[in-house]
């Protein structure tokens, strides 16, 4: 509206003017904004789509399920397996710095960098060599150190042989199954090993092996599980979670899923609501030959 009257009418012209322009610039921020989470979401979605499912899976005597939920649209943290072969099996269990489209695209990085080594020679699958590979492909992103904590492991699940290489992330626990078929003991893996993608030092990997005894539970996750707090601030710990998991039967195979969901509802119920500050990862994997399971009677002589 012309605005060169010095009446009313040209204050009224003048207040609607910048009305209107100030509703332009609304429209077009909001435009922006409705494009940015169509692009987070999609972003979510393809990132979610690299997980693995969140069924049960199964590999000779070896049973695996997972979590992984990011604290924000997208997030750093990732894990994968794959089926080997003679029965063995591959785990891994990042935690890049952070959350968000950052994050993620440094566990995408890490992720390919596994998957590019199995395409060359499944021999070159060592735990230590694949975070080995990981660190180099992080440390080539980007002018600023990009950090990732990261555990590997190959389980042979027809002896039960565990050979594992860690790179600062948090020890995971062997849980003993007792004769009732309840979790008893849960012991630690303690080695530990500096981050990978640190370019101010030489990368520090700590490898070993054990052997797991039938039955037994591995127990890999984030920080940010032990690290999930209340609204009072106090955080979840170890402790609690090796409470939330010891005493739980493990009949069958349907029991792993149900003690999956058994975690992820007690770490919902113990944040009460509110937001978590980083992204929750676990992975639950079995030993469980035959000789560990229960036996079934039969129902009868033909």
């Amino acid at each position: 509206m012309p605005e060169n009257r010095r009446d009313e009418l040209g204050v009224l012209a003048r207040t609607f003017n910048k009305m209107a322009d100030e509703i332009r610039h609304l429209l077009v921020e909001q435009a922006q904004k409705a494009s940015l989470e169509k692009e987070m979401s999609l972003a979510r979605q393809v990132q979610q789509a690299m997980l693995p499912p969140q069924t049960l899976d199964q590999h000779g005597n070896l049973k695996v399920v997972g979590y992984c939920m990011p604290a924000s649209s997208c997030g750093g943290d990732w894990w994968t397996y794959r089926k080997l072969s003679n029965g063995r099996m591959l785990l891994v269990v990042g935690d890049a710095t952070g959350h968000g489209i950052h994050s993620a695209m440094i566990a995408a990085t890490a992720r390919g960098a596994v998957e590019a080594l199995s395409g060359i020679d499944e021999r070159l699958l060592t735990p230590e060599q694949v975070l080995r590979a990981i660190d180099s492909a992080i440390r080539q992103v980007g002018d600023h150190n990009v950090m990732m904590t990261a555990f590997a492991a190959v389980f042979d699940s027809s002896n039960g042989i565990l050979h594992y290489a860690n790179a600062g992330q948090n020890f995971p626990y062997v849980i003993k199954l007792g004769a009732t078929r309840l979790l008893e003991d849960a012991s630690i893996i303690a080695a530990s090993g500096n981050p990978l993608g640190d370019r101010s030092i030489a990368v520090e990997i700590r490898r070993g092996s054990l052997q797991m005894r039938p039955g037994d539970l591995f127990v890999c996750f984030t920080d940010g599980v032990v690290e999930r707090a209340n609204p009072a601030g106090k955080l979840f710990g170890d402790r609690r979670l090796r409470n939330t998991l010891t005493g739980q039967p493990l009949p069958d195979s349907d029991a792993l899923v149900t003690l999956r969901d058994r975690l992820v509802t007690t770490l919902e119920t113990y944040g009460e609501g509110s937001a978590a500050e980083d992204d929750l990862t676990f992975v639950l994997c079995q030993f469980d030959p035959p000789v560990s399971r229960p036996q079934v009677a039969g129902r009868g002589a033909a």
